[in-house]
């Protein structure tokens, strides 16, 4: 399991490899979101790149859920790219399919891709941001990071 960032001008271009959007896989997909969408405070658009991840059920869209409402506070974007058939499917049964903009088809990908890049050239804002140490799946991610206590997500 890997989480790659990206930052280019107000976006982050998150990408998860070989990751499952079950329960476990949910949290800590959301936990890798939230880390990355704090290290950059000027982040008001969020770039899902959908590829190497598997939709177990319905609890996979609350990661998707957790990026739009983060966007919606700041009147960004959410885009989802190269989602499978069964992130579709269950997108389009919740009725959700519309809080996203959805990139599927190689050409569109890149013509978006090549926009951002080119806005990123401009303004010579890029910066990677990739964790080595989110290449180790041994890694004990409560120990990574300590929560006291139960919490509550507030909607």
């Amino acid at each position: 399991m890997e989480f790659i960032r990206k930052y280019l001008d107000n976006y982050l271009i998150f990408e998860a490899r070989d990751i499952a959007l079950d329960n476990p896989g949910v949290l800590r997909y959301k936990r890798e979101l939230a880390h990355a969408l704090f290290q950059e405070e000027n982040i008001q658009n969020i770039v899902l790149q959908f590829k190497d991840v598997i939709f177990k059920d319905n609890n996979s869209v609350g990661a998707l859920l957790y990026a739009r409402r983060y966007t919606k506070g700041r009147e960004g974007q959410c885009v989802i790219l190269s989602p499978n058939a069964k992130a579709l499917s269950l997108l389009k049964m919740a009725k959700m399919d519309n809080l996203f903009t959805i990139l599927s088809d190689e050409n569109g990908i890149s013509t978006f891709m090549e926009e951002l890049e080119g806005r990123e050239a401009a303004s010579g804002r890029a910066r990677n941001a990739e964790d080595e140490d989110n290449k180790n799946e041994d890694d004990n991610s409560s120990e990574k990071y300590p929560v006291d206590g139960d919490f509550k997500f507030i909607e």
